[in-house]
């Protein structure tokens, strides 16, 4: 299992005990049997479906991944 996969699992461990199997050249997240994400070319993926019908639950998460992009441009050097 390579590293990225390991260090998520560990991440989520107050979410539950949480497995990963490998898929299409990436891995699957599972608890209790059910796929919530999926890892893929360094980058991890959340099923989400709620936001989309939320859009205050959309919002938040819009604002948290755009706070994300402007600290990974901060760290670059890259600000706009």
């Amino acid at each position: 299992m390579d590293e990225y996969v390991e260090y998520l699992i560990e991440l989520f461990e107050l979410f539950g005990p949480v497995t990963a199997r490998k898929m299409f050249g990436g891995y699957g997240l599972y608890r209790g049997g059910f796929m919530f994400g999926l890892v893929g070319y360094g980058r991890l993926y959340l099923k989400a479906d709620e936001i989309l019908e939320d859009p205050e639950e959309a919002a938040l998460w819009a604002r948290r991944s755009f706070e994300a992009a402007v600290r990974a441009a901060a760290a670059k050097g890259t600000s706009r």
